[in-house]
């Protein structure tokens, strides 16, 4: 009892403690609202005196505005009296043009007169030279002519004397008909030239009469407005002044509700504030323990509906901070920056041309840029000019020649975006696509641009992007672990001898005779190993096929899982088929230890058979294994496991530059996709959070059934045909002396076949089949004597 007492007066005494400290905070808080109401004061005030002062401003830039303009109009005015000045000069100087042109032209026509006239008197002199010789030409035949022949030539001479004068008779009348022509003609464009002067000169009387009118109609107009503008501004300076007032009141009215509402608000959040302290105190007094088979020791009792938070062991509060600093300054400041330099070195060495030939479809080589220049097109004289085209039609003409000016960009988004939200092999449906858009021309352009495009757009940008939402979405371990192990398949699958090709053509060898005897002894093998000509057609058809039947496979595999997604979005999550981890499958004592082998296999054998035969699949896998097997979370699981599949791309790419070039690489199409990559990836880790961890599995179930569907018809439609649906080479990069050693010491290969030993097999096969004959006929020899009896010759 006594301790209660003590209870109760300590609690009486915090009571009171916690009185006084309300009591304190309620007065600090009424000399704060006033010192605010003060403040609120002295700044309206300012705001007043501001204002007048904007007021006097804007008078004072008005006033100086009309002065402007008055100094604009009158200078206005004198330039268009200095332009009329020009005017009449000109025509002054136009009109003494003119003038000397007339006169320079009646000195040229006087001047050919003359020449004319001179030119006629020469041509009279020549004719009657002619004339003078003619006669005595004529006299001289006459004097040898007869009596009757003098008549008849006198004759003919009248007549073309007669003939003659009437030309020239004609000629006078047609000459003197053209100069009254000419007389008319002049005087009817001198009398044209007086009405066209009279026309101008009225028009000019009218057309400054005309602007003398608009002139005066423009003043009255301005003084108008000028009015107007006045009213105008008198009453928005009443209706101004009337809002101001109805601000202030209602500004006044709003403090007042919002000190009632920050009353209320304040009882509301004690009262609330002391039910959580009652409830806290009742959980803290009937709080439980439970066994933790993750930590291996005793905890208190979690309600995982209330524990939304993601927990891990790899960061604390700061190093989560630090991460998404470092992923925000890497996406915003670094990488913008790097893709403009880029692309800036690229405009330096070879300007755009690379752009524009990958933009159009075509390829582009490294010397086209050394090629003359085409000569400029000139245009026909007195041809019409082309009207301009504005900028957003050439943009829309380009891009409907070029449609591959939107296809690239748009595959960056599409990739961006949704290959960073689900982990959904993007290279079984990038290959297929670029080769049948024709972006890729050969096999290694194929997968070395697949294989860039999943690094950078999930392996880069994705990291990034997800690291700046949350960097606790990732399970270090496996991107850490399990991705080197992915590498190391990826090796042993390029190596001659232990290759996924390679031991299918190894398992077909040995599978015919024993390798200790000589296949010729056994007769089922018709004494030979066999046919080269069919080794030949099955060594073509595995190298053309395989990977046909492996994406055939994988995607099959994906339709199957999308199924077992669907039905773990029901259940709640993929990792409820297993045991459900908060901490990503590690828990103390190595109780994880098979899970973890069991991934670190699949992993392997995910990079021996899948990416480095059809460079994809990781991804897929390693979101099962992290789910089904190590019980990890559906919205941790599927950024880690994009983030793995687009890291495994970075061995086949090393191996691409270092056995063929890396000029090879095509950057041009990887630079031109970065843009649309980078904008995806930015909004992938949003689009995922609205849609939740129920939403990102149910699509991801969705989009496994698509793509996996897709794959499997694209490949069935193909080997229909028995054709390959990507133009993939499957065959091994390098070779391993040691490798090869011990294959070559333990692994039986028979000797090659002759065309000897084909002679010897169809010799052996012929004598076979006689010796077969001759057995056949003896047996049926017997069976009819022993039913018909003997038989006897009489």
């Amino acid at each position: 009892e006594e301790e209660k007492k003590k209870k109760e007066e300590e609690k009486a005494a915090k009571d009171e403690e916690k009185k006084k400290q309300q009591e304190e905070a309620a007065v600090k808080k009424e000399e704060e609202k006033k010192k605010k109401e003060e403040e609120e004061k002295k700044k309206e005030e300012e705001k007043k005196k501001k204002e007048e002062e904007k007021k006097k401003e804007k008078e004072q830039a008005a006033e100086k505005s009309k002065a402007d303009q008055e100094k604009k109009k009158k200078e206005q005015e004198k330039k268009q009296e200095e332009k009329k000045k020009e005017e009449e000069k000109r025509k002054a100087a136009a009109k003494q043009d003119q003038d000397k042109r007339k006169a320079e032209k009646e000195k040229k026509d006087q001047e050919r007169k003359k020449e004319q006239d001179k030119k006629a008197a020469e041509q009279k002199k020549k004719k009657e030279a002619q004339e003078a010789e003619n006669k005595k030409k004529d006299d001289e035949k006459r004097a040898k002519m007869s009596e009757e022949q003098r008549a008849k030539d006198d004759a003919k001479k009248a007549r073309e004397k007669e003939r003659k004068e009437e030309e020239d008779r004609r000629k006078e009348e047609k000459r003197k008909i053209a100069e009254e022509k000419k007389k008319e003609q002049e005087e009817y464009k001198a009398e044209k030239e007086k009405e066209r002067k009279e026309r101008e000169e009225e028009r000019k009387a009218y057309m400054d009469e005309r602007k003398k009118e608009q002139d005066e109609y423009k003043k009255e107009r301005e003084k108008e407005k000028e009015e107007e503008r006045k009213e105008k501004e008198a009453l928005r300076q009443e209706r101004k002044k009337e809002k101001d007032e109805e601000n202030r009141r209602r500004k006044e009215e709003r403090k007042v509700q919002q000190a009632r509402e920050k009353q209320r608000r304040d009882k509301r959040n004690e009262e609330r504030r002391q039910e959580r302290e009652e409830r806290r105190k009742q959980r803290e007094a009937e709080k439980e323990e439970e066994w933790d088979e993750e930590r291996g020791q005793m905890v208190a009792k979690k309600n995982w509906e209330w524990d939304k938070e993601l927990e891990d062991t790899c960061y604390d509060e700061k190093g989560h901070k630090c991460c998404q600093a470092f992923a925000y300054i890497c996406y915003f400041l670094i990488i913008p920056p790097v893709f403009v330099l880029l692309v800036y070195i690229e405009w330096e060495l070879y300007g755009w041309g690379r752009f524009s030939a990958r933009f159009g479809g075509h390829g582009y080589n490294l010397t086209d840029f050394n090629q003359p220049s085409p000569a400029p097109k000139v245009l026909k004289k007195f041809a019409p000019t082309p009207a301009p085209v504005p900028y957003q039609e050439m943009a829309v003409i380009y891009v409907m020649e070029h449609p591959m000016s939107y296809i690239y960009p748009a595959i960056g988004l599409a990739v961006g975006l949704f290959c960073n939200i689900w982990p959904m092999a993007p290279g079984l449906m990038l290959m297929p696509l670029f080769q049948e858009l024709e972006i890729t021309k050969l096999s290694n352009e194929t997968m070395a641009l697949a294989a860039w495009v999943q690094l950078v757009g999930s392996g880069l940008f994705g990291f990034f992007s997800w690291m700046g939402r949350n960097p606790r979405f990732f399970i270090c371990r496996a991107l850490f672990f399990l991705t080197p192990i992915g590498w190391c398949g990826y090796a042993v699958g390029k190596i001659e001898h232990l290759s996924f090709k390679d031991l299918l053509i190894l398992v077909y060898e040995n599978n015919r005779v024993d390798p200790n005897e000589d296949p010729k002894d056994y007769p089922e093998t018709d004494g030979i190993y066999k046919d080269p000509r069919m080794q030949d057609a099955y060594e073509k058809a595995d190298l053309d096929l395989l990977h046909t039947y492996l994406r055939l496979g994988l995607g099959v595999f994906m339709v199957v899982m999308s199924f077992f997604v669907l039905i773990g979005c029901c259940i709640g999550g993929v990792n409820h088929y297993c045991c459900p981890s908060r901490t990503g499958g590690t828990t103390p004592g190595c109780k994880s230890f098979c899970q973890w082998l069991i991934c670190m296999v699949c992993i392997f054998n995910t990079g021996w058979m899948f990416v480095a035969n059809i460079g994809s699949g990781m991804g897929i896998f390693s979101f099962f294994l992290l789910s089904m097997f190590l019980g990890v979370e559906t919205k941790r699981a599927l950024p880690t496991a994009v983030v793995c599949g687009a890291w495994s791309q970075i061995a086949p790419i090393v191996a691409h530059a270092y056995f063929y070039s890396w000029e090879e690489i095509p950057y041009i199409r990887l630079m031109i996709m970065v843009p649309g990559m980078w904008f995806g990836s930015l909004f992938a880790p949003w689009f995922s959070r609205c849609g939740g961890p129920c939403g990102d599995t149910f699509f991801y179930a969705v989009m496994l059934g698509c793509v996996g569907g897709a794959t499997v018809a694209w490949a069935g439609w193909n080997l229909k045909d028995m054709k390959q649906d990507v133009a993939v080479d499957v065959r091994p990069l390098y070779s391993n002396p040691e490798v090869n050693k011990w294959f070559d010491e333990n692994i039986y290969r028979p000797e090659p076949v002759t065309a000897q030993d084909l002679r010897e097999a169809e010799f052996f096969r012929a004598q076979r089949a006689r010796e077969e004959a001759a057995a056949a006929a003896a047996a049926e020899r017997e069976a009819a004597r022993a039913q018909n009896g003997p038989r006897f010759m009489f």
